[in-house]
């Protein structure tokens, strides 16, 4: 019989995802009702390597960014149900049980949980609260209009029939904007915590948001018209702003201000810099940051 639930962890970091995530994994798929799927364009080490129930995949030359990563683990899935998340992340001790116990009775085809972090200093919380804040928590289980793509999981025969396929390359955002537009719903489930551990020098964070921005904004309206995309590009000063008073709101249903206060300056030049991506890739596309998501 197939697993209920398969867990993708995507990442880049050569020593591979960090112990603590298949520690806390490991306590919660004792009854086979949840798939680890690993791909790392790097090996895993001996003792990674050697865990009891974890599938490896390794990313080839070429599909070594993120949602690459994303979509040759999603192929190779045993389950109908697919969640995803990263190699920085540590699952709560109910996150497994949560998200099964909701697959049968969520009326919806998108469905995950919150995200926050155990401790960290302004840098750590500003890369959180950046990247997931505007969905760090909802007020209680139920449909929300968007999850953090580090804690989310798709039907993937819902996928299939609006998409078409099943996706080569796995951008939460593209896919979850696509889902909207034919109806989809996405649900919350309070219980299926997942931790953001990630660390990252503030320069090398900025550079990645930076990158993010423009493929982004590059793929988001590639269809546009130049004046249109002109137009838009002279706005982006105005999202910083719009992010902040999304994240303001995020945190406070999360009842993460005294967080939000911490990390304001480091955060601040996070959103510069993703709105500087996105002003570059609305006028001149993707480029090569999609080479840079890992």
């Amino acid at each position: 019989m197939p697993p209920a639930l398969t867990l993708i962890i995507a990442g880049s970091r050569p020593n591979g995802p960090s112990p603590r995530l298949f520690a806390a994994l490991e306590r919660q798929r004792t009854d086979g009702t949840l798939e680890v799927l690993a791909v790392n364009p790097h090996p895993p080490s001996s003792d990674l390597a050697d865990l009891n129930g974890v599938r490896w995949l390794s990313a080839p030359p070429g599909a070594e960014t993120i949602p690459l990563q994303r979509g040759l683990a999603l192929a190779a899935a045993r389950s109908r149900w697919v969640a995803f998340t990263e190699d920085f992340c540590i699952p709560s001790d109910r996150w497994a049980e949560t998200i099964i116990g909701a697959l049968e009775s969520a009326p919806a085809a998108v469905l995950g949980g919150p995200v926050d972090r155990e401790h960290g200093g302004p840098a750590e919380w500003a890369l959180t609260l950046c990247e997931y804040g505007r969905c760090l928590a909802a007020p209680a289980r139920g449909p929300v209009a968007c999850l953090p793509e580090i804690n989310i999981a798709y039907d993937t025969e819902v996928l299939r029939r609006r998409l078409g396929a099943l996706p080569i390359a796995v951008v939460p955002s593209a896919i979850d904007r696509e889902l909207r537009d034919h109806g989809e719903s996405f649900w919350y489930e309070p219980g299926a915590l997942m931790l953001d551990a990630n660390s990252q020098p503030l320069l090398a964070a900025c550079r990645s948001q930076a990158h993010h921005g423009r493929f982004w904004a590059g793929r988001a309206h590639r269809h546009r018209s130049l004046a249109w995309r002109l137009l838009r590009s002279l706005a982006t000063p105005l999202v910083p702003l719009l992010a902040l008073l999304r994240i303001v709101r995020g945190a406070h249903r999360a009842g993460r201000l005294d967080k939000l206060l911490i990390a304001l300056p480091p955060l601040s030049l996070l959103l510069a810099a993703w709105a500087g991506g996105e002003a570059i890739g609305t006028l001149l596309g993707v480029g090569r940051s999609g080479d840079r998501w890992r």
